[in-house]
C-alpha cells in the first residue's frame, strides 16, 4: 500500500475564492468540520458517462463503523473472504437491514436478498456483473463463491468470523470481518458529489486520499496535494479544514478539485465495505466514493 502523498511543508491555506467555495458547500468550516446535508447537494445518482456498472442500485450496503452486529444477527454487517485470495481485490459479503446483500467475487459485483431466522439463512443472488477475471484461478474461485451462496442454509457467527454452511452442515464460505477503521489506509476516488449527481469521469481518477495512523488526512485533489487532520468515531467522520499547495492547472481540473474538497467537507458518516469506501452527508446523500489503492 503506498505512503500517504507528500504536501509541501509550504503549504497554505487556499485562496479566498478556494475556501468560500468549500465553506458554501459545507456550511460551516471550522478546526474540525460537523457539516449538515443543506449544502451537499444531489443524491447517489451517478454520472459516469462510460463507466456503468450492472449491479443493481437496490443492494448498496449500509455498514458504518463495527462491522459485526452479533447481537442483532447479520444485519448492517460487513465481511470478507477468509485465506488465500485468488483475484486482484479480497471477494466481500454485506449485509442490508433492508433484506438485500451485496457483495465482489474479487472480479464482478453481485447482489441479491437475504433472510435470517435464527441460524437458518436463506440467499437468493441476483443481479451481477459480467467482467472476466484476468486469470484462471480467480475465476475458479468466482465460480466457487456464486455456487455456495444458493446453497447457504445456516451460518455461525461470531464478532469476527462468518461461516455460511450447507444443509448438511458443511462449510461452505467463511470470512473475517470488515471494520471502519482508516488508519493507514490509501485510497483511489471513483466518485464525487459535483451538485447534482455523483460524477466518476477522467478528472475523480486523478483523486486520492490517505489516511494516517495519527489522525492525519493527505491527498492530491488532481492538481493540489492537500493535508488535514480527521476525527473517527464509529461511523461518524469529520475533517479540519485543508491546506494545500497553490499550483495551477486546466480550469475544468481547479473546478473538480474544488468540488471534491467541499465532497470531502461536506462528509460525516463513513462506510467501508472490503475494498470499497463511501462517504455521505448528514443527510444520507453519497459524497466521495472511492476504492483501495494498489
Amino acid at each position: 500500500m503506498p505512503g500517504p502523498i507528500a504536501v509541501a511543508d509550504t503549504a497554505r491555506p487556499r485562496t479566498d475564492r478556494r475556501r468560500a467555495a468549500v465553506r458554501r458547500a459545507a456550511g460551516a468550516v471550522a478546526v474540525v468540520l460537523l457539516v449538515g446535508a443543506a449544502a451537499a447537494c444531489g443524491g447517489d445518482d451517478v454520472s459516469d458517462g462510460d463507466k456503468k456498472d450492472t449491479t443493481s442500485s437496490t443492494t448498496t450496503s449500509s455498514t458504518t463503523g463495527a462491522a459485526t452486529n452479533p447481537t442483532g444477527g447479520l444485519a448492517r454487517t460487513s465481511w470478507k473472504l477468509r485465506g488465500a485470495v485468488a483475484a486482484a481485490s479480497v471477494p466481500t459479503l454485506d449485509f442490508a437491514q433492508d433484506g438485500t446483500f451485496a457483495g465482489s467475487t474479487g472480479c464482478n459485483r453481485l447482489s441479491g436478498t437475504w433472510t435470517e431466522d435464527g441460524t437458518s439463512l436463506t440467499l437468493e443472488p441476483g443481479p451481477m456483473t459480467k467482467a472476466a477475471c484476468t486469470t484462471q484461478e480467480a475465476t475458479d474461485q468466482e465460480d466457487r463463491i456464486v455456487a455456495a451462496l444458493p446453497e447457504v442454509k445456516s451460518f455461525e457467527q461470531t464478532e469476527t468470523t462468518l461461516t455460511l454452511t450447507d444443509a448438511d452442515g458443511q462449510d461452505l464460505l467463511s470470512y473475517d470481518a470488515v471494520t471502519g477503521d482508516l488508519a493507514g489506509t490509501s485510497w483511489k476516488v471513483t466518485g464525487v458529489n459535483t451538485g447534482t449527481a455523483v460524477e466518476a469521469s477522467a478528472l475523480t481518477e486523478k483523486l486520492t486520499i490517505d489516511f494516517g495512523t495519527e489522525g492525519s488526512v493527505t491527498g492530491h485533489g488532481g492538481c493540489n496535494n492537500f493535508k488535514g487532520t480527521y476525527e473517527l468515531e464509529g461511523g461518524a467522520i469529520s475533517f479540519s479544514e485543508f491546506a494545500s499547495t497553490m499550483m495551477g492547472c486546466d480550469d475544468a481540473v481547479m473546478q473538480m478539485e474544488d468540488k471534491y474538497l467541499a465532497a470531502l467537507a461536506a462528509s460525516t458518516t463513513v462506510e467501508r465495505s472490503g475494498d470499497s469506501l463511501t462517504l455521505r452527508d448528514d443527510a444520507g446523500a453519497m459524497q466521495v466514493t472511492a476504492i483501495v489503492a494498489n
